[in-house]
């Protein structure tokens, strides 16, 4: 069962064909209410102010930002632009591009409590076509509830799985930074803490912000219980 309020990607893939993703919203009487259907592959969403639904899309060679359709509008200013990194972007710009050569990237969109966001962005990329685009530094960007950008951290390495913190002050994610790879805390103020190294799939933190779930990469198969290890740290 699943609790009433909560919003869930699901994911149909037929035996032919790409399938199609629906964002439903879980009702009191246990029955899943439709809010709209995506075309792509969201990796990450956010409800912002005024209702509407952003996701981000591929996180491949080809990603973007942009408003799930059927949501609405946000109330801030759309898209978010970029603005440090070479010509200013807009974080949906490589939306309509066919192989997004030439193109800047932005995905791994997080939410916080407070309307903050976090999410991931590289202008540089452009310069690079292919898989080339895969492992270019990218750059963790905050979005403040005022609409301000600003940068948080520069140079990731093949960054993912971008979360905030409980206490909801610090943005968690998966990336390589001076050759090590793990989960990085980044605080408000640019600070940085490795918080679990090594090779991983995946993480989720504890309720109360002590522990870490993370999903190593050293099973035989993807749904190894054995790949499940609690990290514990302060």
């Amino acid at each position: 069962m699943l609790p009433a309020g909560l919003v869930v990607d699901v994911w149909c893939l037929p035996r032919l064909g790409a399938g199609d993703h629906e964002l439903v919203l879980v009702r009191p009487d246990d029955k899943l209410q439709p809010i709209a259907t995506l075309p792509w592959f969201p990796d990450s969403y956010a409800q912002v102010d005024g209702g509407a639904w952003l996701a981000g899309y591929d996180s491949g060679i080809c990603a973007w930002i942009d408003v799930v359709p059927g949501t609405g509008s946000p109330t801030s200013a759309w898209p978010i632009r970029v603005t440090d990194d070479g010509e200013p972007f807009a974080v949906n710009a490589s939306r309509d591009s066919a192989n997004c050569d030439g193109q800047p990237k932005a995905y791994g969109l997080a939410e916080a409590g407070d309307g903050r966001l976090a999410f991931l962005a590289s202008g540089a990329v452009r310069s690079r076509g292919g898989v080339g685009r895969l492992s270019f530094p990218v750059q963790l960007y905050l979005q403040d509830a005022d609409g301000t950008v600003r940068r948080l951290a520069s140079g990731l390495v093949e960054p993912r799985s971008v979360q905030w913190s409980r206490d909801g002050e610090h943005v968690l994610l998966i990336a390589t930074i001076d050759d090590r790879q793990g989960i990085w805390e980044f605080g408000p103020d640019g600070s940085l803490r490795l918080l679990f190294e090594g090779d991983l799939f995946d993480f989720a933190e504890s309720p109360d912000g002590a522990r870490l779930a993370v999903i190593v990469k050293d099973g035989p198969r993807i749904d190894d219980a054995s790949r499940l290890v609690i990290a514990t740290f302060e």
